[in-house]
């Protein structure tokens, strides 16, 4: 329901791939950061669905245009360690490590 809010407020773009009988394939959302200084960021936050090697080659071009039609400097986005070896045809490298704690009840 957050995601739904925040498409419907503006703070995500939904990108929506459609296989040719219009089937959903997969679904992405974005959103624009300025970062402090001449930083600005297309990050894509939330990314699901199947057979990326067959929708990344052309919506990549896609989502790329867009961040630079909206002065990004770069992309950003976080996911599964084994994106990293398809991810790196498309220019993507590694650039940290994300950790989390989950927090128990009276922790």
């Amino acid at each position: 329901m957050d995601i739904y809010k925040g498409i419907l407020d503006g703070t995500y773009v939904l990108w929506v791939v459609l296989d040719q009988d219009d089937t959903v394939l997969a679904a992405v959302t974005s959103r624009i950061v300025q970062y402090p200084g001449p930083r600005k960021a297309m990050i894509l936050d939330w990314v699901g669905g199947s057979r990326m090697s067959e929708w990344m080659p052309s919506s990549h071009r896609v989502m790329v245009e867009y961040a630079r039609e909206n002065g990004c400097t770069h992309l950003e986005a976080s996911g599964r360690a084994a994106w990293g070896r398809y991810m790196a045809r498309y220019g993507w490298k590694p650039d940290h490590v994300a950790y989390k704690m989950e927090l128990s009840n009276g922790s």
